[in-house]
């Protein structure tokens, strides 16, 4: 994708044929299309063109941000995972809109194909609603600066607490596709997959 990134840290061990560095302290890898990322310690092998940060990272470009215990960058797949305890954000617009949090066991960007994924139990908060699901795909779109789609994948629920009368309350299925539009925070269209 043309992208190129820089990786620094306080101090750097290099393996044989320069292969392999490990860094540690205050980790920074800066992606030339404005991703960052920062880890207390963090390896990087150049077969694999993995960086990997075993500790607590975090990541952020734009409204798009996120943090967890261990962290990976495939630099050629240009895929980021928090590894556990991911915690995942989208920022509000400048219209106050699109904002959107997310809790799961584990979370992946994938870059290149414009989704997020959720795995190990997900709690997503949006726009009042609260969403759950054991594992999602959020698309993106392209400047990944909004969601267009969320597939989520068993035990599926969402729930409106407090919400308006003739406003969406509660809907369950094991399996449910949402389609938003244009405007971020409005939904379009609903399908509900088994035990709806």
């Amino acid at each position: 994708a043309g992208r190129n990134f820089v990786i620094t840290g306080h101090e750097a061990e290099v393996g044989p044929d320069q292969s392999t560095v490990t860094l540690t302290g205050d980790v920074r890898l800066t992606a030339s299309d404005g991703l960052t990322a920062h880890a207390g310690s963090a390896s990087y092998s150049d077969g694999e063109g993995v960086v990997r940060a075993p500790g607590p990272g975090e990541f952020a470009r734009a409204r798009l941000s996120g943090a967890g215990v261990g962290m990976s960058y495939d630099k050629n797949r240009d895929v980021l995972w928090l590894l556990d305890k991911a915690l995942i954000r989208l920022a509000p617009d400048a219209a106050g809109t699109g904002g959107i949090e997310v809790t799961a066991g584990a979370a992946g960007l994938a870059r290149q194909e414009k989704y997020l994924r959720f795995e190990r139990g997900v709690t997503m908060l949006r726009s009042g609603q609260v969403v759950e699901s054991d594992q999602a795909l959020a698309f993106l779109s392209d400047d990944e600066q909004r969601i267009e789609a969320i597939e989520l994948r068993g035990n599926s629920r969402i729930r409106a607490p407090g919400g308006a009368a003739g406003t969406l309350q509660a809907m369950n299925a094991r399996d449910i596709n949402l389609a938003y539009g244009p405007e971020a925070a409005l939904l379009q269209h609903a399908t509900l997959a088994g035990g709806a």
